[in-house]
């Protein structure tokens, strides 16, 4: 291999450059498994969303808009479902249907604050 200069370059450097394309290859499933990771912030957002509102009480067109302000960019089928997936697990309440309304229950309020851990939300500490 030659460098820009048109010199011939060491095999040593030349096999160190093939070692670390070779670490930022991207393994099978990675795609899958960092959509996992987005799901799960998501949803811890919009647990926090709730734990900031009066009452903590928000229709879920206004958690698309506040989803949207974080840069968690979904449809509102999206946040419909997430709304299912969270009360489900136990953490928000649902009543009405349009628009439908969300409360965050008292466990809710925990994984918000990081007092506590549900599985599928990521860690309010940053740690999924």
């Amino acid at each position: 291999m030659t460098d820009p200069d048109g010199k011939l370059e060491k095999p040593e450097i030349v096999q160190a450059q093939a070692d670390k394309e070779k670490q930022l290859e991207l393994k099978p499933g990675w795609r899958e498994a960092f959509l996992v990771i987005v799901e799960k912030h998501r949803r811890l957002c919009v647990l926090q969303l709730l734990a900031s509102a009066p009452g903590s009480w928000l229709d879920t067109g206004l958690l698309q808009s506040g989803l949207i302000e974080l840069g968690q960019d979904v449809e509102s089928g999206g946040v419909a479902s997430m709304a299912d997936w969270l009360g489900e697990a136990g953490l928000v309440q649902s009543r009405g249907e349009s628009p439908r309304m969300l409360r965050l229950t008292e466990r809710g309020l925990d994984v918000a604050e990081g007092r506590s851990r549900a599985s599928g939300v990521a860690w309010a500490d940053g740690r999924l």
